[in-house]
Formats: C-alpha cells, structure tokens, sequence
C-alpha cells in the first residue's frame, strides 16, 4: 500500500517545522500571519502585540477566534482606562485587525470583528518623537566622537545621513561607493528598497576612522564581529544624550536623532520637501512634512500672500 509522501519540512527561525499550522485554531491563524511578513522587526512588533491581546481575551475567558466587535470595543477602553495614549491605542487595535483579516484571507472567520471598531483619533501630522536642537546634536556629536569610534559612528549616521537605527546597524562596509566623485552609503531601508545616502566627509571621516582599515563586514559591529544589538545600541545614544546634556535626555531615541536630522533641513530657506523624503527614505511625503516645525509659524504665512492679492479689491 502506498502512503501519502509527508510533507517537506521548512524552517522558520532556525527550527525545522514539519507540519503546516493549523489555521482552524488561533494560534495557526497567528503563526501563518506572523510568517507572512518578511521583516523580522515587523514579526517581533506584531507577536509584541497579538500576545497582548490573546491575554486579555484569556483573563475573560474569550477564544479569539469568537471575540466580536464589542470585545474588541472593550479591549480599547481597558487601554484607554490604563492611561495609553491614543497613538498607542490606534497601534494595537491595527495590529488586532490586520491578524483577524488575514483570518478572513484563509476562511478560518467569515467577518472581521475589528474592521469597523472605531480608530482611536490621531493627529496623523504630528510626531511625538522628541528631537534636538542644532547645538544639542553638535553636543552629542562632540559625546559620542569621545566615547569610541563606533559610538560616533552610529550617532553620524542616525544624525548627519537620516537613518533609521535598524538600517545603521544592518549597514555593511561593501555598502559604500562612489558615483562621479560622490561618497555614498548604499541602504535597504522598508520594504527592502534601496536608496544611495551621499556620506558628507565629516560624515565618511566618522565611518571610516570606525571601519579602521577594513573593506568588508559591518559597519557596527560587536567586538566578535556579531551586529549591534539594538537595544545596545539604543541604550548607548541615550547614555550620549545625557553625557551631552540634552534637554528631556531621558526621552531620547534613535528616532530622535532620525527626527531632528529632518526639522533641521526643513528648516533651512528653500528646503526641497521631495530631496528631504528622497533621503530618509519615506513612501508618502506626508510623513517627511509631520517633521515641519516651521508649518505651525505665522512668518511667511501663505496667508500673507493672499491678503496682497486681495489688497484694494
């Protein structure tokens, strides 16, 4: 008699798996719609937050996959009665629905039970990331430059080229070239695009005293040659923050430095909105404007222009 041949193992996180999760319970639901992200800090953000919400639906004795729209109602108030803030309100409640909707995607559910649960309102314009002042990122250019040559780098590169930390620590020395006598740092950034970010000699000066001779590996690498933790390396520009003695250092991310790279060039005369998204690489120029501070000053209002057009009518 002839059996069925089993099915071919795959390998997810290092750990050879021999069986298809069974998305008829939820914890196959969970695990299909963890895999089909490809970027592990989206997976890490996301299992972040389904456990968040598998919990509480635990602590009432709900089976997710019979939770309905007033559960998921009654999920929102208990964050909102813990004092979380509605940006991270709206943050879960994505995440909720994006897993249940990938449940409808399989035909485990036949609705979605937070597609139509009400949004926490957030001013998408605005950004709670707090930044630096011109002389506060000198200061902790001037910190990190004494602290070691990587701690510099790291800093020159979320600072002086606009990266996101994920993308300064997965950086690579073959990533640098040059292009009619540009020195540019080649970056994947989301969604696995690549942009080319021209390296100002200050800038490049930073990486290669860093890099030390070297041509290939990591930009930031550990002493063993492994990548930068991120948490490491979120802990050391906090700890510049405060040898730097930045305002609010307490509340400094790597965002922030990200953050203030933008405010400082959309704040300069003339600043080219598109050269600026160009660079930090973001899909949507509406997110590169929530980076305007000079959006909510009155000099220069095109309000003034239309008062002269008007003038005498």
């Amino acid at each position: 008699m002839t059996h069925p041949a089993a099915p071919a193992p795959r390998v997810l996180s290092g750990t050879v798996v021999t069986a298809l999760p069974d998305t008829a319970r939820w914890p196959g639901v969970v695990e299909a719609w963890l895999g089909s992200y490809g970027s592990p800090r989206t997976r890490a953000g996301y299992t972040t937050e389904i456990r968040r919400w598998t919990e509480w639906c635990a602590s009432y004795g709900v089976e997710p996959l019979e939770a309905s729209r007033p559960v998921v109602e009654a999920y929102l108030r208990a964050l909102e009665e813990r004092g979380e803030s509605a940006r991270t309100r709206a943050r879960r409640l994505s995440a909720v629905s994006s897993a249940y909707r990938y449940a409808v995607s399989l035909g485990t559910l036949a609705a979605n039970p937070a597609e139509h649960v009400r949004r926490p309102s957030v001013d998408a314009d605005q950004t709670p990331t707090v930044g630096l002042t011109e002389a506060e990122a000198r200061a902790m250019l001037a910190a990190a430059r004494a602290e070691s040559p990587r701690t510099h780098a790291l800093v020159a590169l979320l600072l002086g080229a606009g990266l996101r930390v994920s993308e300064a620590l997965a950086a690579r020395a073959e990533d640098m070239g040059t292009d009619r006598g540009h020195r540019f740092l080649r970056v994947e950034g989301k969604g696995g695009k690549t942009r080319r970010v021209p390296l100002h000699p200050w800038l490049l000066h930073a990486i290669e005293e860093q890099l030390d001779g070297r041509t290939e590996g990591l930009l930031l690498p550990t002493r063993t040659g492994k990548p930068w933790d991120r948490s490491e390396a979120w802990r050391a520009v906090r700890r510049i923050a405060t040898a730097a003695g930045v305002t609010a250092a307490d509340k400094i991310s790597p965002h922030s430095l990200r953050h203030t790279a933008a405010t400082l060039l959309l704040a300069q005369p003339g600043a080219s909105l598109p050269r600026v998204q160009d660079l930090l690489g973001h899909a949507d120029p509406r997110t590169t404007q929530r980076y305007n501070r000079l959006r909510d000053q009155l000099e220069g209002s095109a309000g003034y222009k239309l008062g002269e057009i008007l003038a005498g009518a």
